[in-house]
Parts: structure tokens; C-alpha cells; sequence
């Protein structure tokens, strides 16, 4: 706890300090630009301009890199093989985790459903980590359902805040899908100030799919009796490494 406090203290003073350094070097080489067009000898002058902005520019790309826990590419990846679950540290891939067994086999036609997931609720469940969702999701695809997560909007946070290493490239929705090595169409982030349930629910409704999570939906079941019908929540759990969705026959190993 106090080692993850120190480093994020260390990082937000890193990040004040090259801000407001670039900032006044900016402001600096400004001044001396502006000194240069007004002397008659500005060689010297454009030179301390150059250089400021340099040094600037500098300090403002450390800034960005503290600010989106990017120190160094080889930093990224000793913490993300340390942090990761296991099945990700054989790979320096954020995107392309390979299960160790042979995936399952498809199933008949008939037997295919859309399969809505409660992301925030799976990723959450006991000491939170990205192996659970990432295997449900790429197990239940090559089984041949139709696959799709919803997260509420404040999944990032809930990510960083559980020390979950996001890669700092793109916007936070590929972020998060790059963490849980899915594809970004995969996944929906609902807008701030949304609960996913309220996007599930309708999406499960229209689709006639069935809903991974352990939440009861309680709330719900007044206006949308059909949660009520086996078969459209299913739940899961964890044990021993091992993840199982017992109403869609899905048992596979995390380690």
C-alpha cells in the first residue's frame, strides 16, 4: 500500500515539476525570440531560443509520459510481467494471449446465442485482474457464441486504481481492451454518468441473450419479467484457478 502510494506521489511531483519547468522555458525562449527580432546581433539570442524550446519540448514529453505511467518501454513491460496474471507473462503481447489448452469445440447452430457480459461485474469478482473476462470472452467466441462486454464508464479508473497496467496508446476504450486482450468492437464503454446494466438489459432483451453476471438484476425484474426465464442470467465463479459458467457448460483453466 505505502510502496504504491510513494510511486504515485513520485510520479504527480515528476509530472508538476517538467510541467512547469516546460512551461517556463517556453516562456523563456518566447522572450528571447522576441529579444532577437528587436537586437541587431539576435545569432546568440535565436541560439538561447532553440535550446529552450528544445529543453521544453523535453520536459513536456516527460510530463506526458509520468502522467500516463509510461517511463520507458522496458519499465512497461517488467511491470506488466510482474502485475499480470500468469497466463500473460509468457507473452510481451497485451493483445495476443495464447491459452495453454486446446480451445473447445464448436457447438451446433442451434445451440449459438448472443452472450451479453457484465464486465465491470466479472472483472471485480474476488481480487480483480484481467485473466477471468479475457478467458470467458476468447473461450465463449471460439465455442461460437456471439460475444459482447459492457463496462460502466468508469472502468479505466477502476482498472488504474486496481494497479492494472494500461498501455498509455489510444483513447481509454482501446486501452481497456487492449488490457483484457479483446478486440475494441468487443467491448462497450457506456457514457459518464450511465450504468451498464441499463445497456445490458436491453441489448439481452432485443437479441434474446443470455447475461453472464452475478448480479440478481433485482430492480429490473419488475419491468422485465423475461430475467426471470432460465437460461437468460447465467452465473459464474472462480475456484481453485479455474472459471466455470455452468448454464453454457464453459469450465476452463486460468493458470
Amino acid at each position: 500500500m505505502f510502496k504504491t502510494l510513494g510511486k504515485r506521489i513520485f510520479k504527480w511531483v515528476g509530472y508538476i515539476f517538467c510541467a512547469c519547468t516546460a512551461l517556463g522555458l517556453a516562456v523563456y525562449a518566447i522572450f528571447m525570440a522576441l529579444e532577437a527580432a528587436k537586437s541587431g546581433t539576435p545569432l546568440i539570442l535565436i541560439l538561447k531560443a532553440i535550446m529552450a524550446t528544445g529543453i521544453a519540448g523535453f520536459l513536456a514529453w516527460n510530463a506526458r509520459q509520468l502522467l500516463t505511467d509510461r517511463f520507458t518501454s522496458s519499465d512497461q513491460e517488467r511491470h506488466f510481467r510482474k502485475s499480470a496474471p500468469p497466463h500473460f507473462r509468457k507473452s510481451t503481447s497485451l493483445q495476443k494471449p495464447t491459452p495453454q489448452k486446446p480451445p473447445p469445440q464448436k457447438l451446433a447452430k442451434k445451440d449459438l446465442k448472443p452472450i451479453i457480459i457484465d464486465g465491470n461485474n466479472v472483472f471485480l469478482r474476488g481480487d480483480p485482474n484481467t485473466m477471468p473476462l479475457h478467458m470467458m470472452v476468447k473461450t465463449l467466441d471460439t465455442m461460437g457464441h456471439f460475444v459482447h462486454v459492457f463496462f460502466d464508464a468508469n472502468i479505466y479508473y477502476v482498472m488504474r486504481n486496481n494497479d492494472i497496467m494500461l498501455s498509455g496508446r489510444g483513447n481509454h476504450h482501446t486501452q481497456v481492451a487492449a488490457a483484457f486482450g479483446l478486440p475494441p468492437d468487443m467491448i462497450t464503454i457506456v457514457p459518464a454518468g450511465s450504468q451498464a446494466d441499463h445497456f445490458i438489459i436491453p441489448h439481452a432483451q432485443q437479441n434474446g441473450g443470455t447475461i453472464i453476471s452475478n448480479d440478481r438484476f433485482k430492480e429490473f425484474k419488475e419491468t422485465h419479467p423475461w430475467l426471470n426465464t432460465s437460461g437468460r442470467l447465467a452465473k459464474f465463479d472462480v475456484i481453485n484457478e479455474q472459471l466455470s459458467v455452468p448454464n453454457l457448460a464453459l469450465n476452463v483453466s486460468l493458470r
